[in-house]
């Protein structure tokens, strides 16, 4: 009988802000909120709180598969290594237009656009062969630009999510791109970038064409950015300058004004353009205030006198003087070059890049910076913000990604920075080193370099942390109010999980560090292994803590209790001690040694019982099963082994990891294990029949340590990439036979998607001579040359075969309902006009054959049309332009989409269509329809675009009469209502008046009367 397992998925990501791989941060429009990348993650955070909003995260590749079999062991990473990991973040970039709209880009090459509200992936789209390292939107939100380390640049329709155009002419990584438009340069539509192969491009949107190209041949470039107001541009490297460019309004050109003496990795203006902010490659960021015109004209003329007064104490014209500190302006920002030239009182001055910025002063910090972000104009850090900035206005606020996964809000003043918040407590400061779950599941210890923090792991909230030296190992004290850490230095320490604090200090618990800690079988204490070669056992014990000022209150017993450890035993070694386990039925403790053995003692005598052998390098880790019959060890060699305890006989060696095992773990009440390495992987194994059951794919790094529940319902695992994950135990049961097949058809089709882009240009570089890829038969293959080229926008993607076999089932299926049709047609000039007797398919969902094929058409996203049409064959092609003409006999809802997606098989097929006899009658009807149906599409938009227009234009004469265009006319107006207003209140009371009183009178009547009778 075949055995059923059940499944592991992952459930739940914390304990990151901000990761490392991730090039940019930003706020979003209202500035209360700030945006991270987290690995795979896309975070929204709190500002003035602190706490996480919303998770973006896209579906997990890979994660939790299985694969095994009696031959799966021996190769365990073959199926695995053609499945991908899951994309990391890069580059995000909220949209200037939707609030909720901000657009991310990945490692893998796509770009995702999300809604932060609801956590929903609006569309993804795949344009580049590796990372993409910047994306940028237009000023209107409507064009998304995003540049990759293939050295293209992808433009895409946001609303229409199709790819525009792919602009090639860099040679080597694409760092930054900006729009350029407005009146600077006559409304044109233009793309700025540049790249690391020392090169800025300016692109022309319209022309699809790079119509300048500013070579810097010191070096690499590495960002740019365009002042808000001005015509100025800034671009940065590896040089230690920062070059300033003046735009000139003619055909949007862009000039050389100076260079900058401080090295910058990204380089941003802030919302008003008042402030200028240097990020440098290592743990400062410099500040500039950007003087206005009237004062940059004013420090040129103090420039030029310096240099006329020193010229004539040399006794001629003085060199170098472009490099002294400007008047009141500290450090200059460059050297001169071709600047603005104004005359004044008949001389020439000429404003240099020196000029224009001031330096303010530079924020130190104590880790590296990854990435910067102004604030909003109208938002301070968390909402708060003063006057000041320069002139006079809201002080900007600037958000740090640091290194050490943390996030800080600076608020700049005219000559300081004040932190104003900080993101830093969901995390720790360096990778999680080891982990341990309370004896319910409900909490979760990690600690880490610096610090040890408590979680929920259902939840992923941060309870509480605690201040530490750098921890190896952990676990709960019995009742779980108290955790216990072992150090690097040979400490342990004890904290108390409610008050979260440290109540207890054991120093040099061991002369070298702990590396492994394991609780007695009885739970009376724990044991703990060192590298100086001894493991001590220590006992719990509760001990009155105070002050000097308790003395009396601890001598009378009523002092307040902590936990505290007593060392009762020691057993040395000849090596140092990697790795420790108690059996569960408390006989025996097994250790792994530096010389690759694995010894085992009797715990009550500490006497010798058996010594396994095997391992070709040290076992750095080791677990007993719970029935204590079963031990398995992890070692250096890469290897698993599953010894018996009874004889102490190897069952079975399994090659598990590309690399160290570093942590074992059995799950509670059976023979199966999890292992983990420094191959980023998570492995699920059944230790009874040596067989790989999942391997569980998220982590970015290495894998260091596991933590399974008392029930075995999930697991958790620590890494170097500063993430925890828990996996969750779903009831989906799975079979190791079917579970293979799907791998191997999933080895197929990623083959199948890469085998056409092998074919196309190689990363980092330009075309190959004689090169033609599949884009060149869609119009694209355009070569790289000094003015650059252009290309398709999309690739294929494993989605895009998918399509494409949906597309050939229902052109399959609608062809065999056509056939069958034939015999019932009663009027042959009239294809619909069918016998009663017909009973048409069911599959085709109440569609004609026509309607099935263009309903499988508009399933496919538009994003990925162009690639699924690629991969159609020729008889599929001309079977979908047999039947477009009845899509256009008709009014069409879909006309747009019916129409590209015909235009694109034409391109596709075009040489072989009009070598095609029974092609040309298809291409000819299809050409009349298509051009009548957009011919009256066209005229409806148009109509449209003019009822807009008029629209508009009677707001806007409204909106300038309310505004003061007829003050005299709408004040008489507002008048003469509020008069009228004003004598229908009078009527009101007159009338009210009038009816008590007549009520008054009816009273009186009524009393008389009664009194005469």
């Amino acid at each position: 009988m075949v055995k059923a397992y059940l499944r592991y998925e992952q459930e739940a990501v914390f304990g990151l802000v901000v990761s490392p791989s991730c090039g940019s941060i930003c706020f979003d429009q209202s500035g209360r909120s700030i945006l991270t990348g987290a690995l795979e993650r896309l975070l929204v955070w709190d500002v003035r709180k602190g706490t996480l909003l919303q998770q973006l995260s896209p579906q997990p590749a890979g994660a939790g598969y299985s694969q095994g079999g009696a031959g799966a062991a021996s190769a365990a990473g073959s199926v695995h290594d053609a499945v991908p990991a899951v994309a990391d973040v890069t580059a995000i970039c909220p949209s200037p237009a939707d609030a909720t709209q901000v657009a991310a880009g990945y490692t893998d090459g796509t770009v995702r656009v999300w809604n932060m509200v609801d956590g929903t992936c609006r569309t993804s789209l795949a344009g580049h062969r590796s990372g993409v390292a910047v994306v940028r939107y237009n000023a209107a939100g409507a064009l998304l630009a995003s540049g990759g380390r293939d050295a293209d640049i992808v433009v895409w329709d946001v609303a229409g999510e199709v790819g525009l155009v792919r602009l090639r002419g860099h040679r080597d990584q694409v760092t930054d791109l900006t729009f350029l438009e407005g009146s600077l340069v006559q409304h044109q539509s233009l793309l700025i970038s540049c790249s690391k192969d020392a090169q800025i491009k300016v692109w022309d949107l319209a022309l699809h064409h790079c119509i300048q190209t500013i070579a810097e041949p010191r070096g690499e470039l590495w960002t740019l950015a365009v002042h808000p107001s001005l015509p100025r541009l800034v671009a940065a490297g590896t040089e230690p300058e920062v070059l300033v460019f003046q735009i000139r309004a003619e055909r949007g050109r862009v000039v050389g004004v100076g260079q900058g003496a401080e090295r910058a990795l990204s380089v941003r203006f802030d919302g008003p353009g008042k402030v200028l902010a240097c990020q440098s490659a290592g743990k400062a960021i410099e500040l500039f205030r950007v003087r206005t015109p009237g004062e940059a004209i004013r420090q040129a003329k103090r420039r030029r006198r310096r240099q006329v007064e020193k010229g004539k104490g040399k006794g001629g014209t003085g060199e170098g003087g472009v490099e002294e500190e400007a008047e009141g302006g500290g450090e200059g920002v460059g050297e001169g070059g071709e600047g603005g030239e104004r005359r004044d009182g008949g001389a020439e001055v000429t404003v240099e890049g020196a000029d224009e910025f001031a330096s303010m002063f530079t924020i130190r910090l104590k880790h590296r910076v990854r990435a910067i972000a102004f604030a909003p104009k109208a938002a301070g850090a968390g909402g708060a913000g003063g006057r000041g900035g320069g002139k006079g206005g809201a002080e900007p606020s600037l958000a740090l990604a640091l290194h050490n996964n943390s996030v800080e809000i600076h608020t700049i003043h005219a000559d300081s920075s004040t932190r104003a918040a900080s993101l830093q407590s969901a995390g720790h400061r360096s990778d999680v080193r080891s982990l341990a779950l309370s004896s319910d599941g409900s909490l979760l210890l990690s600690v880490s370099k610096g610090s040890a923090k408590v979680w929920n792991p259902v939840t992923g909230a941060c309870l509480s942390s605690f201040d530490s030296g750098y921890g190896l190992c952990c676990l709960f004290a019995p009742g779980d109010r108290y955790a216990i850490s072992g150090t690097q230095s040979g400490d342990l320490e004890v904290f108390s999980v409610a008050s979260a604090e440290r109540t207890a200090l054991i120093q040099a618990a061991h002369d070298k560090a702990v590396w492994a800690m394991a609780p007695l079988a009885d739970n009376t204490g724990f044991a703990t292994a060192s590298a100086d070669g001894c493991v001590k056992f220590w006992e719990y014990q509760m001990q009155l803590l105070g002050t000097d000022s308790d003395k009396d209150a601890l001598a009378a017993g009523r002092g307040e209790k902590h936990l505290t450890v007593v060392n009762t035993r020691t057993l040395k070694m000849s090596d140092d001690v990697l790795s420790l386990a108690f059996s569960p039925d408390g006989r025996y403790i097994a250790l792994s040694l530096l010389d690759s053995t694995i010894k085992v003692f009797f715990v009550d005598s500490l006497r010798f019982f058996l010594s396994l052998y095997g391992h070709k390098l040290p076992a750095i880790c080791l677990d007993i099963s719970s029935d204590s019959q079963l031990a398995v060890s992890g070692s250096a060699d890469k290897s698993v082994k599953i010894w018996g305890l009874d004889f102490g006989d190897c069952h079975r060696s399994l090659f598990a990891h590309q690399d160290s095992v570093m942590c074992v773990k059995f799950v509670p009440r059976t023979h199966y294990f999890f292992s983990c390495g420094k191959d980023r992987r998570v492995r699920y194994w059944d230790a009874d029949k040596f067989q790989l059951l999942l391997t569980l794919e998220g982590h970015h790094a290495e894998v260091w340590s596991l933590a399974i529940s008392p029930l075995g319902d999930f697991l958790v695992s620590g890494s170097h990439d500063r993430s925890i994950r828990r996996w969750q135990r779903t009831d989906e049961p799975f079979f190791l036979e079917e579970e293979r097949e799907k791998q191997l058809e999933a080895m197929f089709e990623a083959r199948a998607v890469a085998l056409p882009n092998e074919g196309r240009r190689p990363e980092g570089g330009e075309d190959e001579e004689g090169g033609e890829g599949a884009e060149a038969s869609m119009g694209g293959g355009g070569a790289v040359g000094e003015l650059g080229g252009v290309g398709g926008a999309a690739r294929g993607t494993q989605e895009t075969v998918w399509a494409a076999d949906s597309i050939i089932e229902a052109v399959e299926l609608a062809s065999m309902e056509e056939a069958r049709m034939t015999p019932f047609i009663k009027d042959p000039s009239d294809p619909n006009s069918l016998l009663p007797s017909f009973q048409p398919n069911v599959l085709l969902l109440g569609h004609s054959p026509a309607g099935f094929v263009l309903r499988a058409l508009a399933s496919v996203k538009p994003s990925e049309l162009e690639q699924a049409l690629l991969v159609l064959p020729f008889t599929v092609a001309l079977r979908i332009l047999h039947f477009a003409p009845h899509w256009l006999h008709h009014p069409l809802p879909q006309l747009e989409f019916a129409a590209r997606a015909l235009v694109s098989l034409v391109r596709i097929h075009h040489s072989q269509l009009i070598a095609t006899p029974t092609a040309r009658p298809l291409l000819a009807a299809v050409h009349t329809l298509l051009r009548v149906s957009l011919k009256d599409a066209v005229a409806t938009v148009g109509c449209n675009l003019a009822a807009i227009s008029h629209i508009k234009s009677l707001l806007a004469s409204s909106q300038a009469s309310m505004d003061g265009g007829d003050a005299t006319g709408m004040a008489e107006k507002v008048r003469e209502i509020r008069e009228r207003l004003a004598k229908g209140r009078n009527a009101v009371i007159a009338e009210k008046l009038h009816r008590s009183k007549a009520e008054k009178r009816k009273r009186r009547a009524e009393k008389k009367t009664v009194l005469k009778k």
